[in-house]
């Protein structure tokens, strides 16, 4: 689990780059000129145009278990490198022929580091009969860390999922992969 300085690192490295700094002696002289602006250039910080809405899956079956989960999401892209959003979460496994089913929410944020390939940082919250319990449903909780690949409106992603309880309904244990499209 990430301590608060972990978080405060992780949120310094993604904020960062909406930094800039630009001395007055740089600057060319452009005083005898009028810059103009036209309408179609101006794009309000939150608009319509940074949504990104899409959808994400992941099939599996591995030793006797099916596993499925449908997961859509809305995401804000404030820069073309940098993305953060929600969705909901529905999954089942299919394990000694009966049907489980997860449900919840999750956050995620996304950092380009090359032209096709990104970081993918979320946190999943669910909901479902716990493997091994004699709580009916509980919650299960995990933050995942992954690195994907983008080609057009769709990606994949690939990543580790470091909670035990999360690791003990996936039947890949920690190792989690989605296949994403974006709409």
């Amino acid at each position: 689990m990430l301590k608060k300085h972990g978080l405060l690192l992780i949120a310094f490295a993604l904020l960062s780059h909406f930094a800039s700094a630009q001395y007055g002696d740089d600057l060319p002289d452009n005083s005898t000129k009028d810059t103009v602006i036209e309408d179609s250039e101006i794009v309000p910080f939150f608009s319509a145009e940074k949504l990104q809405p899409g959808a994400e899956f992941m099939l599996t079956a591995n030793t006797g278990a099916v596993y499925g989960e449908l997961s859509p999401f809305i995401a804000f892209k404030p820069k073309q490198f940098f993305m953060a959003g929600g969705g909901i979460h529905g999954s089942f496994l299919n394990f000694n022929r009966s049907t489980l089913t997860y449900y919840g929410a999750y956050a995620f944020g996304r950092l380009t580091i090359a032209q096709q390939f990104f970081l993918n940082y979320e946190y999943r919250l669910l909901n479902g009969v716990l493997p091994n319990s004699t709580v009916r449903r509980g919650w299960v909780s995990s933050p995942i860390i992954s690195i994907g690949f983008v080609y057009g409106p769709s990606y994949v992603t690939f990543g580790y999922a470091s909670d035990v309880a999360f690791q003990e309904i996936n039947p890949m244990g920690s190792f989690v992969y989605r296949l994403g499209f974006y709409f």
